[in-house]
């Protein structure tokens, strides 16, 4: 087995190449032609703390070589596969891996990123959106092209590990397909070359292990009902019974059996093939115009409600907390929320982006938003030496800041697109989240932990908030005055951080 390997110094890249950051390493795109590849590549630089196998990363580089000609070529078009090894002195320090195609990605807002499955977790009213139009059988030809993804996978003695929307691409340009990044964390011939992860909401059951064929099945069975049930975390399968009791009945063997249970994933393939031969294809509906404005008498505002029990929201920030953990909810839509990345059970926007360690196609950006007014400080005495402290800090001081000096759009523009807090893309819920947030005022923040993991950046904040009575934590709402401890998730995407998430376990509160 021929491994094509390259130093550093022969990429050409350098900062301004910088792509993504994530739990495991950075990401950079390639500007130089290197000899054997043709194409667009970028590369995967491991962090210093990564523990990566040497044998094993030189074993994934190598697989597609072993292959037969057609299911090289297939598995090359259906993933990012690492084809190049990246070392110097005899020390690997990642891998180059193609680019992914433009019909992977998606533009939603004033960002383009990756096109994760994640996105089509959601009810069809987000979907009509951000301009996807998703029928079943448009979901079945997906599972049915993920099925023989992974199925060709288990049969050459590889499993994926991490299955999940998150990398999991996919396109609805001409025949619907998926394409699998993260490569890199599979198990081949027995071997990871770094610790195989879950994503959070898609773990496999308690003792278990990870990088299997079984916990590919059980993985499989998830996807499809939450696939075809618009939902980032619950597993519910009506929606996909309604289209075949069979591929139920298998997504539910999946999840709910032990493993040696779980049907295999050719096994989803005559079932998927029957649902396809009656599943017509829906009509793509037509843009509704949107009615010209009216004038509208306009009443005087009325005071501030007091909060019902079920919560709309509490201070400021915390607003976003709170949404994150499922106490309120500033999207339209109903249900739990799911989180991302993404989680609870509601059915709201899209969840995490494409994973920031692996992720080629975010391009930098440079419209970093700032803001002057309303500035905070952000301690940061207890994160000394993490490199990453100063980055985060700014952030959050420009985030709170902004929420400070009443400039709202700005704070905004601190969410990941993907976050549930709220719909950045609605004028409505945009005005309903800034109402919220000009009862508050925050004070004394302190960055007390930084964590990146396979996924997110975990950043713990603590703070003092100064709120209308009616807004305050759950359990006393008429508190004026509340000391925060707020862990948050935070993607870095085109080399700035956003909050994405700040899951419930990881906010807690008492009075000042």
């Amino acid at each position: 087995m021929t491994v094509l390997s390259f130093r550093t110094s022969q990429l050409g890249f350098h900062q301004g190449h910088f792509l993504a950051k994530g739990g495991q390493g950075k990401v950079y795109t390639v500007p130089n032609a290197l000899p054997g590849l043709a194409g667009s590549f970028v590369y995967k630089e491991y962090l210093p703390a990564v523990p990566v196998d040497a044998d094993a990363l030189e074993s994934v580089v190598g697989f597609l070589g072993t292959l037969g000609p057609g299911e090289r070529t297939f598995l090359d078009n259906r993933s990012a596969w690492p084809v190049a090894l990246v070392a110097d002195g005899g020390r690997p320090l990642g891998f180059l891996m193609r680019r992914v195609p433009d019909e992977f990605r998606i533009t939603v807002g004033n960002q383009t990123r990756t096109q994760g499955m994640e996105f089509l977790l959601n009810d069809d009213a987000y979907l009509r959106s951000i301009g996807i139009h998703l029928d079943n059988r448009l979901r079945l030809q997906l599972l049915r092209d993920l099925a023989q993804i992974t199925a060709l996978l288990h049969r050459e003695q590889a499993a994926i590990g991490d299955l999940s929307p998150k990398n999991v691409l996919f396109t609805l340009d001409g025949t619907p397909r998926c394409l699998l990044i993260d490569c890199d964390s599979m198990r081949v011939h027995g071997r990871s070359a770094v610790e195989p992860v879950d994503t959070p909401d898609w773990e496999v059951p308690a003792g278990e292990s990870r990088a299997t064929p079984y916990s590919d099945a059980y993985k499989f069975g998830l996807i499809a009902a939450r696939l075809f049930d618009g939902d980032q975390s619950r597993v519910d399968y009506r929606a996909l019974g309604a289209v075949s009791p069979d591929l139920a009945a298998l997504a539910r063997r999946s999840v709910e059996s032990a493993p040696a249970g779980r049907p295999d994933l050719v096994s989803w393939f005559g079932p998927l093939d029957a649902a396809l031969a009656v599943t017509p294809s829906a009509p793509v509906p037509s843009p509704v115009p949107a009615a010209p404005p009216q004038p509208q008498f306009q009443p005087p505002p009325a005071p501030p409600a007091r909060r019902s029990p079920v919560g709309w929201v509490v201070a400021a920030s915390v607003a976003l907390v709170l949404l994150f953990a499922g106490i309120g909810k500033l999207a339209s839509s109903g249900g739990t929320s799911a989180d991302v990345p993404a989680s609870t059970s509601t059915t709201i926007p899209y969840e995490a982006p494409a994973d920031p360690t692996t992720d080629p196609t975010t391009e930098p950006t440079t419209d970093e938003p700032t803001t002057d007014d309303g500035a905070v400080d952000v301690d940061t005495t207890q994160v000394d030496g993490d490199p990453g402290a100063d980055e985060v800090a700014a952030m959050f001081g420009a985030f709170y800041g902004a929420i400070n000096a009443r400039d709202y759009d700005t704070a905004l523009s601190y969410y990941d697109p993907a976050t549930k807090a709220v719909d950045v893309h609605s004028t409505t819920e945009r005005a309903r989240w800034k109402k919220v947030m000009a009862t508050t005022q925050e004070s004394g923040v302190t960055l007390t932990a930084l964590t990146d993991t396979d996924r997110y950046t975990e950043a713990t904040v603590a703070f003092s908030s100064h709120q209308d009575a009616g807004y305050g934590p759950t359990s006393d709402p008429d508190q004026t005055c509340t000391d925060w401890t707020v862990t948050y998730w935070l993607t870095h995407n085109g080399g700035h951080y956003r909050i994405l998430k700040a899951p419930s376990k990881g906010v807690s509160s008492s009075a000042c």
